[in-house]
């Protein structure tokens, strides 16, 4: 049977702490049932476009077309997505802040509180020169003046670089296109609470080789590449963003230091469209085999300890039935109450096997079992110590 006793915050101690792994998949492993890392590549819709329309002459149009099912230009090996969908998605969670700059475009959020006299209150109408309304009265602005509009899940509080603008017009091959997005999307059964900064890690060879590209991130949210082989050689340069606690990696082909992008920046811009080739039923040379993509998870667990303390006074009875005397094993159950004679006697202690921490509702929500029973000290405390981990 069971006996209860209230912990006090003393008792109980409950600890965080981050537990990692790393991951490494190459080719076909990553579109593998138990993993599942989709390789979008996105394309910026033309004007007279909605974004789930065919977008015509692009990057991806004009090296794939319309070679599958269907109208539209889709992109991902399992989860099929609209390439402008993938693009305007993008752009709308991580960059509404810097279509203007690559360090973030801030707009006018103040706002305006009115009723009082006096110009001398409006403090930021002077040096500001803002035009805050009336001639004369007190439109005093409360907040920033200026700040960003969006919420862009910036990964640090340093200025990041993101560079991927609407309306940019980019070269590739020789042809003009639209500006264009890769985007890795790990799903979070892998990345767990988020992706450990500074653990991404991405080699892409196209073709098998002599160029290799390496891709990394600094741990504050800017992936940066370096390119060696083939003539190319290339040492971190900026190639895009990361976003740990959604999982998503995006590729742009804009630099920060070149308006229109190197040769080989626009190659790994481009990852998402290569390794569809020879994919779903697309023409081409199959890139896949030739990207791996490795980065490692954390995962916040917590340890929970238990300190049951027994005193020398506690839990001195039990409920066994098996210490009821045999005439009157059989009664009625809660009428039976005599008890074998060692079990009345005041050198009598019972063992205890197994230890149940309930919430106040007394529901049970855990067990811990006892490698031996234990017998509870008449003379002295008896402490047991219960520790179970938990995300």
């Amino acid at each position: 049977m069971s006996a209860y006793k209230q912990f006090t915050t003393k008792d109980i101690v409950i600890t965080p702490f981050s537990a990692n792994k790393g991951f490494s998949f190459t080719g076909n492993a990553m579109t593998a049932s138990n993993v599942g890392i989709e390789v979008y590549f996105g394309t910026q819709p033309p004007a007279n476009k909605l974004i789930f329309e065919t977008t015509q002459n692009t990057l991806y149009g004009s090296a794939y077309g319309s070679t599958v099912s269907g109208s539209q230009n889709f992109t991902g090996f399992v989860n099929k997505l609209n390439t402008n969908s993938v693009y305007s998605s993008v752009m709308q969670l991580y960059y509404s802040n810097y279509f203007g700059s690559e360090s973030g475009s801030l707009v006018a959020t103040s706002s305006l509180l009115y009723g009082l006299s006096g110009p001398q209150n409006n403090t930021f109408a002077g040096y500001n020169n803002l035009n805050l309304g009336i001639e004369g009265s007190n439109n005093m602005p409360i907040g920033a003046a200026k700040s960003p509009q969006y919420d862009n899940y910036l990964s640090s509080t340093i200025t990041q670089t993101r560079t991927a603008l609407l309306g940019e017009e980019v070269t590739v091959a020789g042809a003009s296109n639209n500006n264009f997005v890769t985007l890795f999307s790990i799903p979070s059964k892998l990345w767990g609470s988020n992706i450990e900064p500074q653990s991404i890690g991405i080699e892409y060879i196209p073709n098998g080789g002599p160029t290799t590209y390496t891709i990394h991130d600094d741990k504050e949210g800017n992936m940066l590449y370096s390119g060696t082989g083939g003539g190319v050689n290339i040492k971190n340069e900026y190639c895009g963003n990361v976003a740990y606690e959604h999982g998503n990696i995006v590729l742009t082909p804009i630099s920060k230091s070149a308006g229109n992008p190197y040769s080989s920046l626009a190659v790994v811009a481009g990852i998402g469209n290569s390794v569809l080739g020879g994919q779903n039923g697309f023409s081409g040379a199959n890139q896949l085999q030739y990207l791996t993509v490795g980065f490692s998870s954390s995962v916040t667990l917590y340890e929970h300890q238990y300190k049951c303390t027994v005193r020398e006074n506690e839990f001195g009875y039990s409920l066994n039935p098996s210490l009821l005397s045999g005439s009157q094993a059989n009664v009625p159950l809660g009428t039976n109450n005599v008890y074998k004679d060692f079990a009345t006697g005041s050198y009598f202690s019972p063992y205890i096997t197994t230890v149940g921490l309930y919430d106040n509702e007394q529901n049970l929500l855990a067990i811990g079992k006892l490698s031996v029973p234990t017998k509870v000290p008449m003379n002295s405390d008896l402490e047991i110590q219960v520790s179970f981990d938990s995300i």
